[in-house]
């Protein structure tokens, strides 16, 4: 085995000296580099804020607390108005920030009144008195 030349032995140690200065800098500077900031925790809203409208006692804005549902945002306008349709609203939905939620009314009942022949039976009629049989 060939032993290196002098200047072959200058250079490898001129490589190590630059690597371990190079090391010894990175070194210093992330120790002397200050440490992050803690993290701050995020501040998530208490209340919401809901607009309640509609067929309800007292409709408005009203503060609720966060996860409230649908239930307890008409609750806190006063209740339902007489009349209110509850069922086409889903009263355990979770409500948003923001959110607007309309109660509606419940649709007036149709009454037959069985004394006024309804359109159908005036057609009915009018065939029968002509001679055609009704389908």
């Amino acid at each position: 085995m060939a032993q290196p030349s002098r200047p072959e032995v200058v250079f490898l140690a001129l490589i190590l000296a630059a690597v371990l200065v190079g090391s010894a800098t990175l070194l210093w500077f992330r120790l002397a580099a200050p440490p992050p900031p803690p993290l701050q925790p995020v501040a998530y809203p208490v209340r919401i804020t809901v607009h309640v409208a509609g067929a309800v006692a007292r409709p408005g804005v009203y503060r609720l607390p966060l996860g409230a549902r649908v239930e307890e945002a008409i609750a806190q306008a006063g209740g339902p108005a007489p009349g209110a349709d509850l069922h086409a609203l889903n009263l355990a939905a979770l409500l948003r920030d923001g959110q607007k939620v309309t109660v509606p009314a419940a649709a007036p009942r149709l009454r037959r009144n069985s004394q006024r022949p309804g359109r159908v039976e005036l057609i009915e009629r009018r065939a029968r008195a002509v001679g055609i049989a009704p389908p």
